[in-house]
């Protein structure tokens, strides 16, 4: 049995010492709109790469299926198609991001940052990404795959009004974020219009550069 004290120095050291491996490891950006392919081009990069994908809205999905005050305010959030508070965006995703860095070869994290004060918070916690992959892909086409999707789903954010609201949100934030990381020269743009085995192709040769 030990002290509070020492049990509290133990946890934090061992937190530290996670947030300083996370440092060192690729953390690979996903952006783009919903619909865009994401998911799929996750999976065969996990596949290909061994990455550790962590989903933001998927981990946000968990969190609000549990019964608590957080879970029932981050499900009418999603429920309407907003974003969700920055203080509980970042709990969640550090959270996803030191259970895993152990054992990790790198993260995929798609669906984030959402706002400019994610990526800043996230600079200022761990530092900056290795890459930012920006996947390109019209409203047309994204409407009609999440359409599909939303048939066979049945995810509580895919429903007609929240489609919309998502749709809208993208597209008003993520000039100010594709902006940000221009500027600091880590990003990667691609067409998200073609097949997925195209885009996975495109994908791979700008992840094998960072080599």
């Amino acid at each position: 049995m030990c002290f509070a004290p020492v049990c509290f120095r133990q946890l934090f050291f061992a937190v530290s010492t996670f947030t300083e491996k996370l440092k060192t490891q690729k953390i690979i950006f996903l952006i783009g709109g919903p619909g865009a392919g994401k998911d799929i081009q996750c999976e065969k990069l996990v596949a290909k790469y061994g990455f550790t994908h962590l989903s933001m809205g998927d981990l946000l999905r968990v969190e609000a299926s549990f019964p608590t005050s957080r879970g029932r305010q981050i499900r009418d959030i999603m429920q309407r198609g907003d974003i969700v508070p920055l203080d509980i965006v970042m709990t969640v995703l550090k959270d996803a991001l030191l259970t895993k860095a152990e054992a990790s070869k790198g993260f995929l994290v798609d669906g984030f940052p959402r706002e400019v004060g994610q990526a800043q918070e996230f600079e200022r916690m761990i530092g900056h990404p290795s890459l930012v992959l920006v996947f390109e892909c019209s409203a047309e086409t994204m409407v009609k795959r999440l359409v599909i999707r939303g048939q066979t789903s049945h995810r509580f954010d895919d429903n007609e009004e929240a489609i919309k609201r998502r749709m809208e949100s993208y597209f008003k934030t993520d000039e100010p974020i594709i902006d940000f990381y221009s500027r600091k020269k880590l990003i990667r743009k691609i067409l998200a219009e073609e097949s997925p085995e195209d885009v996975f192709l495109k994908t791979c040769a700008v992840i094998d550069s960072l080599e």
